[in-house]
């Protein structure tokens, strides 16, 4: 399988052989990054449980609590 994206930012290209869905979707979040996405951005669009996000909720919480100091 072959995945090319085409951005103001350049052409990013993977090619992958015998990967699973879950490997494509984590490669093409990297993919998304690359071409200038931020990345929780990117993280919020996929289901958190089936893609391993970067970002979580919890951590998240964990900035408000330092906030409260």
């Amino acid at each position: 399988m072959k995945i090319t994206i085409e951005s103001n930012h350049g052409t990013f290209s993977a090619e992958y052989k015998d990967v699973t869905i879950i490997e494509m979707a984590m490669q093409l979040k990297g993919m998304m990054v690359a071409c200038g996405f931020h990345p929780e951005s990117v993280d919020s669009v996929f289901d958190p449980c089936v893609i391993d996000p970067w970002f979580s909720e919890k951590d998240d919480e964990d900035e408000d609590d330092t906030d409260k100091g």
